[in-house]
């Protein structure tokens, strides 16, 4: 019994206030997260199982890095730009160099989070030093659903709506025929755990990138 108080005292320390981090202009927090059941813990896909052509679930969340620094705050708190694009970059690659952490430094020494939050330029100049070319586009169901029919990850800057209370960058990287995106939230496991109608991401999002190589 006593183990489990500290199990459950962990995972209450480590779901807190999970800030957007990726508003140019300001950040605030936000009690973003579901209640979450021991099963859904933000466990990372293993580093072994890497891979090209098979996007990870990283989350910003994992006790791996949670705590590392990224804008003048912590990954947890701030990482949602550097831990999607991390995911798009090994499903791109195969290059397991990089992990949220370590992106997330490279992000901060460039001056990609200035304020605390990932800018918008990340997603194309910061892409590009990595070999990743990026296409930013106002979403919208064609061009989102066209990139995903090709192969080609999206990154979707999220409004106010089911996946943030201020904005959050996610990644799209699949269809199916009933118009159904896979999502994988780097904030969220259990955002990750099911998929999104096409008209939601769009009807929530701002911008969106599609990324190649």
């Amino acid at each position: 019994m006593a183990t489990l108080i500290v199990i459950f005292g962990i995972i209450g320390a480590l779901f807190g206030a999970i800030s957007a981090g990726v508003e140019p202009a300001a950040e605030a927090t936000q009690l973003d997260m579901p209640l979450m059941s021991p099963a859904d813990l933000p466990i990372s896909t293993p580093k072994k199982s890497w891979k090209q052509g098979k996007m990870p679930y990283l989350y910003q969340t994992d006790p791996m890095w949670a705590q590392r620094p990224y804008g003048g705050g912590t990954v947890r708190d701030n990482a949602c730009g550097p831990t999607a694009f991390t995911m798009a970059y090994v499903y791109l690659t195969g290059h397991i160099d990089y992990t949220p952490a370590t992106m997330a430094a490279w992000a901060d020494a460039h001056g990609y989070a200035p304020s605390g939050s990932t800018e918008w330029s990340f997603m194309t100049e910061g892409a590009a030093a990595f070999g990743v070319s990026s296409k930013m586009f106002d979403s919208n169901k064609d061009q989102i659903s066209a990139a995903l029919s090709q192969g080609k990850p999206v990154i979707s800057l999220m409004n106010i709506g089911d996946f943030t209370n201020v904005g959050h960058f996610i990644v799209l990287s699949d269809i199916d025929d009933s118009g159904n995106v896979t999502v994988h939230d780097p904030a969220s496991a259990w955002r990750s755990s099911h998929t999104w109608p096409i008209d939601t991401i769009v009807d929530q999002s701002t911008y969106s990138w599609a990324l190649s190589l």
